[in-house]
Formats: C-alpha cells, sequence, structure tokens
C-alpha cells in the first residue's frame, strides 16, 4: 500500500552487494515521490490577497523571497504617509507582527482596516497615521506583547520619519537589529525569556561503558563454565518429542564491541530476521539452513527489542544466526578463524568439539528459559545501557572551507556513520542570502565509503527561483580513528517546470520573475545530488555551512533511512491523521519513537504568501506540558520550529496506527517574540533555545492551517524524518 502522501526514497548511486552469509552495505537517501497537479492561475486580485495576509515578523517578512519592513508599504514618505511605490504589487504588500494578524483576522479595528487595505484590488498602501492607529485598539493592546509592541513601533518609528522604504534598507541587519535592540531595551524580562539557550549534549557522558574486556571473541585459551569440558547428553525425557518446550531470548541492542567488530559491513542494513540453528543430538543434521527455525522479534522491555521463540524441536547444540535486509547472515558459532575469530569462539559460556564451538541446551543452568545477547555469553542488556546511536551530538562551530582546517568529530569508525539531521547555511550581506541565511537541508550527495562521505546543504534563496548549495566532506583518518568535516564549495541550480520533477511556480512581486509556489518551496522535495552535478561550480556565492546538528554511530548501528513526505493535498490536519508509512514497510519494530523527526515546512497564507519555509523538528519534552507524558511506542509529540523573525510553531503528534502504519496530525499552533542580532549567527537558529519550554510557556498562538496552503494560520506542509532500523534505548526519551 502507498500513502497518499507523497514518498519516495531515493535510489542508491552505488550497487548493492549480492547477497552472502557474511556481510551488506547500506546506505541513506531520500527523495519524495510525487504528483505534478494543474498550475492555478495567479491573477492581481489573488496576489493581492495573498499578500495582504502574508504573515509579517517582528522586524521584516518576506516578500517573493526578499525582507520587507514590518507593517509598511512600500513606496516614498509624503504628507499623507508611506504610500506609491516601486511597483504596483508592492501597495498589497502590508506586513504585521503576528499579534495584528490575529487582531485583523478577528475582525479587529484598525488592524481589520490594514488587512483590508492590502488584499483590496488596486487598492492603496496604508498611510503612516493608519499604521499607528492599530496601537489604540483593545485588541493590540491586549494580544501584542511587550516586545511586539517595542519592535512594531521602532519600525513605523523609523521608516515614516525618515522615508526610507528601499529594499536594500528594509532588508538590512541594521534595520533588524534596530528592532532587535528596542525589543530587548523595552521588555527586559521578556527578551531574557526568549534568549534563554539551550543546553547541549555532553558528548563525553553517552552512552554506558557495558564489557571490561576488550578482548572478547578474540581469546587464546578455552576455560569453559564450571570447568566441564564436555557436555552431558540429554536424558530421554530431554530428547525431541518428549521434552517440554524451551523459550529462547535473544537480546540484539546492546551488543559488544567484538560482535560490532566482526560483523563489520553487515551492520549497514537493518536486521530482517534471527533463526535458531540446531544439531540435535544423534541427528545427522548439523546447522543446515534448511533446519534453522525462524524467531519472532518482539518488544522484551520497554524501548528494549529481541527475539523469542519458543520450541520443542531443540536438544543439543545449537547457536543464532541473523539475516539483514540484503539477504546477508551472520552466525556466531562455528570453527575457529584465528584471523577473524568466530564470535563465540573460546567463550567460557560454549562447548567446544575439535576447532567448533556451538552452545548446548544440556549445559544451560534453566534449560527450559534461555536468554543471550548475540554473541556474547551476557544474557540479557543491563539495566543502565544506553546506546549513543541517536544521541544529538553538540553542534559543531562554522565549517572550515579545507582540509587542514577541519573541524575535528573526534573519533569514527566509519565516515558514512556520522549523520547530519540540518545546518546553518550563513552569509554576512543579505544579497548572498535572503535573511543572510538560516538552518536548512542536509542529503547524502552519494553511498559513501568507510573513508569519505559528501553531503549537501541546501536552501531556497531569493526570488524563490534558486536553490543554493554547499558540499561538505566528512573524512576518517585510518591512522588516528578520527574524522573531520570541512566544505568544498557552493553552487546554484535555478528551479525550472518540466523538469523531470514536480514543481509549480508563480510571479514574485517587485521583479516579476519567477519562483517556486507554495509546497514547492521545500528543498528536501528535489534530488538536491542531481541538482549538484547540473549546476556550474563554485557557482553559489560566499557563505558558509555552520551549526551541523548531527549524531555519530557505531558499529552495529544500521544508518538510518531519511524519508521525506510531501503533503500535497493540503496541509498535515488536526482532525485527520496523515500517513508516514504505510503498514508492513517500515521493519519490525512496530514503535514510533524509530521515526526521528528532523524538519518539515511550515505553511499557510500567514507564511511568506502561503510558500512554504523550510523548519526544524524539536521533540516535544514532557517536563515542559501538563497534557503530554512522553514518548512511547505508540505515540511522540514534536514541535515543527520556523525562525522567521518570530519563532513560528506547529505542535504535532505522531502515532502507531491500529494497521500498524505511522501517522501524524496537527495538535496546535504558537509562537514566541524574537528577533535576530545580525552580527550573531544563533540568534537565527531555532536549536540554539529550548523552544519545548518557550513555546509550552507562551500565551500567544494562532490557528492550525486546515484543507489549503491559503488557509489563515500555520500548518505542516512537509515533514522529513529518519527511520531508525531498530529501536535502540537511545530512542526512548526525548534526550541522552
Amino acid at each position: 500500500r502507498r500513502s497518499r502522501s507523497s514518498l519516495r526514497r531515493r535510489s542508491d548511486r552505488g550497487q548493492r552487494k549480492v547477497p552472502n552469509r557474511i556481510m551488506g552495505t547500506m546506505d541513506n537517501a531520500s527523495t519524495p515521490l510525487l504528483q505534478r497537479r494543474p498550475r492555478p492561475a495567479v491573477g492581481l486580485a489573488t496576489l493581492a490577497v495573498s499578500l495582504g495576509v502574508v504573515l509579517g515578523c517582528c522586524a521584516s517578512a518576506r516578500i517573493g523571497g526578499r525582507r520587507l519592513g514590518l507593517g509598511v508599504g512600500l513606496g516614498v514618505e509624503d504628507a499623507a504617509g508611506v504610500q506609491g511605490g516601486e511597483a504596483d504589487a508592492m501597495k498589497y504588500a502590508v506586513l504585521q507582527t503576528q499579534c495584528l494578524l490575529v487582531c485583523g483576522s478577528d475582525g479587529d479595528g484598525a488592524a481589520k482596516t490594514l488587512m483590508d487595505l492590502s488584499a483590496a484590488e488596486n487598492g492603496r498602501a496604508p498611510t503612516c497615521d493608519e499604521l499607528r492607529a492599530v496601537t489604540a485598539d483593545s485588541c493590540y493592546a491586549n494580544k501584542c506583547t511587550c516586545m511586539e509592541k517595542a519592535m512594531y513601533k521602532k519600525a513605523i518609528d523609523s521608516i515614516c520619519a525618515t522615508g526610507e522604504t528601499t529594499m536594500d534598507v528594509i532588508e538590512s541587519g541594521a534595520f533588524s537589529k534596530q528592532e532587535f535592540e528596542a525589543g530587548r531595551d523595552a521588555c527586559p524580562q521578556e527578551f531574557a525569556q526568549t534568549n534563554e539557550r539551550a543546553i547541549a549534549n555532553n558528548s563525553s557522558a553517552l552512552g554506558v561503558p557495558l564489557y571490561a574486556n576488550p578482548k572478547l571473541g578474540y581469546k587464546e585459551s578455552w576455560v569453559p563454565d564450571g570447568g566441564r569440558l564436555l557436555a552431558r547428553t540429554p536424558e530421554a525425557n530431554e530428547r525431541v518429542g518428549a521434552k517440554a518446550p524451551t523459550t529462547f531470548k535473544l537480546y540484539t541492542q546492546c551488543k559488544p564491541d567484538h560482535v560490532k567488530e566482526l560483523g563489520g559491513d553487515f551492520w549497514f542494513e537493518p536486521l530482517a530476521g534471527a533463526y535458531l540453528v540446531r544439531h540435535n543430538y544423534e541427528s545427522g543434521s548439523f546447522f543446515e539452513q534448511a533446519q534453522r527455525i525462524p524467531m519472532e522479534r518482539a518488544e522484551i522491555e520497554d524501548g528494549i527489542y529481541g527475539y523469542t521463540l519458543t520450541t520443542d524441536q531443540v536438544d543439543w547444540e545449537y547457536g543464532f544466526e541473523l539475516e539483514n535486509a540484503n539477504g546477508n547472515t551472520f552466525l556466531e558459532i562455528g570453527k575457529v578463524n584465528e584471523t577473524k575469530p568466530t564470535l563465540l569462539q573460546r567463550e567460557s559460556c560454549a562447548q567446544r568439539y575439535g576447532q567448533y564451538f556451538n552452545r548446548v541446551l544440556t549445559n544451560e543452568k534453566e534449560p527450559n528459559t534461555v536468554s543471550y545477547v548475540f554473541g556474547n555469553c551476557t544474557t540479557e542488556c543491563p539495566s543502565d545501557y544506553m546506546d549513543s546511536a541517536f544521541c544529538v551530538r553538540p553542534l559543531t562551530g562554522d565549517i572550515p572551507s579545507s582540509e587542514s582546517e577541519a573541524f575535528d568529530l573526534g573519533e569514527l569508525v566509519d565516515a558514512r556513520l556520522a549523520n547530519f539531521a540540518s545546518a546553518m547555511l550563513f552569509a554576512s550581506s543579505t544579497s548572498v542570502l535572503n535573511y543572510q541565511g538560516g538552518r536548512t537541508y542536509v542529503v547524502k550527495y552519494d553511498s559513501g565509503t568507510e573513508a569519505q562521505q559528501d553531503w549537501i546543504v541546501g536552501i531556497s534563496d531569493r526570488d524563490r527561483n534558486l536553490v543554493k548549495m554547499a558540499m561538505i566532506r566528512v573524512k576518517r583518518d585510518e591512522t588516528t580513528g578520527t574524522g573531520k568535516v570541512w566544505q568544498l564549495e557552493t553552487r546554484k541550480y535555478t528551479l525550472r517546470t518540466n523538469d523531470g520533477y514536480a514543481y509549480e511556480e508563480w510571479n514574485t512581486p517587485k521583479t516579476q520573475t519567477t519562483g517556486c509556489m507554495k509546497q514547492y518551496c521545500n528543498v528536501a522535495r528535489y534530488p538536491l545530488p542531481s541538482f549538484w552535478d547540473q549546476s556550474t561550480a563554485n557557482s553559489g556565492g560566499n557563505f558558509r555551512v555552520l551549526r551541523i546538528e548531527y549524531t555519530k554511530l557505531d558499529l552495529g548501528d544500521a544508518p538510518p533511512q531519511q524519508f521525506t513526505v510531501s503533503l500535497d493535498e493540503g496541509p498535515l490536519s488536526s482532525s485527520t491523521p496523515r500517513q508516514l508509512l504505510a503498514p508492513e514497510t517500515w521493519g519490525e519494530d512496530l514503535d514510533v519513537r524509530r521515526v526521528i523527526l528532523r524538519s518539515g515546512t511550515i505553511c499557510g497564507s500567514w507564511i511568506n504568501h502561503a510558500n512554504c519555509m523550510f523548519a526544524n523538528a524539536v521533540a516535544v519534552n514532557p517536563d515542559h506540558w501538563s497534557d503530554y507524558n512522553g514518548p512511547t511506542q505508540n505515540s511522540k509529540q514534536w514541535l515543527i520550529v520556523l525562525m522567521d523573525g518570530y519563532f513560528k510553531a506547529l505542535r504535532i503528534e505522531v502515532t502507531l496506527g491500529s494497521d500498524g502504519g505511522v501517522y501524524a496530525r496537527a495538535i496546535q499552533a504558537r509562537y514566541v517574540v524574537r528577533s535576530t542580532d545580525s552580527a550573531d549567527p544563533s540568534t537565527f537558529d531555532p536549536l540554539a533555545y529550548d523552544l519545548s519550554e518557550q513555546m509550552s510557556t507562551t500565551t500567544s498562538s494562532t490557528s492550525v492551517a486546515e484543507g489549503s496552503y491559503d488557509a489563515g494560520g500555520y500548518g505542516v506542509g512537509a515533514i522529513t524524518f529518519h527511520l531508525a532500523a531498530e529501536m535502540s534505548a537511545s530512542l526512548r526519551g526525548v534526550s541522552c
């Protein structure tokens, strides 16, 4: 079955290995499968309406990829106020603070007048008197925060006093900083609350040391449990046909280091099954694949998954075998191999027969209930076990542009295991990147190798007809075992119709050039590696990559698959959940905590003329929200957060459906008043703040955009997520 939401994984650039009984490979990719919809006509009246209800920000907002002054029509100052203009379409661009949009939508006095002026075909721009009149309304007094009022007043005072309404002035960092400082100086308490920064994970504390002996699997001598050199033979009532059933339990998550190392590339594919292999007493069948017994995947305890089997068909030698999604298998028992040891070679819980080491049922203390960690003598995962597979590391600093100065990622066993979720692109000037840049989408360029992995960072920019990209490279030093990352170059690609991908466009105000429309402004829906290959080298401009959000997996942790779901039929609904993953398509662990939201888009007529914008995904912390008890197998909540002058957010819930599929629905829309300092890139970054806490306490809210991308309020138009190959302990909570 296929979801009605568009979904697709990008095919590998490399070739799959032929299935075998040793190792496998895996890579990570994403590109949605989309269907082109009929292009709607956009006339002047429609344009006027969409511009009139565009969501402004406390300092500025975007028009056609450019940023215009808050609450101001474009033109030249005269006795009547700011009106007239550089282009007719600009007269309809009345950009307001969020609280004024809420007031105008409720039909409140002067705020409604501003919205009516902006929506009227062939209408004029509002005057300065009309812009100031709104401050006397009761809705303004009650719904606008101190910072909104201070920054709105600063914006209109600056523009009305100077008449400086040109694009270059309004979109400048200096203009934004004036409003940033106005909010800070007038409202120190609110500013301090919204400026509180998030506490980064301490990477040195991630994980729990589990196994003291580093030489497991490489022992030079065998010392059996209890000193017994030979296992006893089964009694008559212990033989197949007479014995009671035995329940076998196999843990696969807390694998010791030697199991990870000896498995190698086998772990790069998700597990697809586990089997019990056997040689029953006096049987002529020795561990044959045709005689192996499949085990069942199960949640053994909260967030800890493994395999179970209850059978009376085993009475003597046995062992466990795993199979991955490529059909490759990994057997824990077998013949001694000094070059590449068998996992249980010379282990105390194994029985030796010449050069072979196997498990034996009659050696077990409790032969009716047997439990082991795969490839090990440990009987279960330690109670304090916490892998670090999906623990987010502290954000990187600026990424240098030369290998000699590359950012140090620390110990890295494989370049493909540095897993990037998002990054910031930033420029010193708005002439290079709109709004100087911001946090955006990251995707692997190719399948990579153990030594090297390239990534593409992409952003929809300026008049929305360009995708600007930077390539970054992760390289592992084989001698030191450490990894590093640096930026290679930048490129740009012009979006166009009829070029093999679904795309719709419309004319932008001011320049009348064409740019992406609504959900087609989401760079995650496009094949960025292909765009990169089609673009001119070093054509992107002078911008840099910084503050990468990433995790570091270890051998034994299969890299997650990346998906993008584009909701082309309309934004995420609060009443009807939308499917993210169809039943029987996402592995054995039916646990929505494996679905790790990384980013999305926020859309609606109050967002950039109904053109969607990139947003980050942040897990909702139950410590902050009284109506949420935290993530479970069946449900997890997320915030989709955008920095666009304000922090604007949708709270959504991801759930396990009764059919075994994964679904999402919108819960509520909120915002936190915040502006940016052009000299400090972190002020543009939602991940610099604890927005779960701030969104839980803010009194500023708006409606969820329902049904259409022209609806008012905020709506989620796309979701990009990583799907963990299996459930991990590090995914049980909201952070490590």
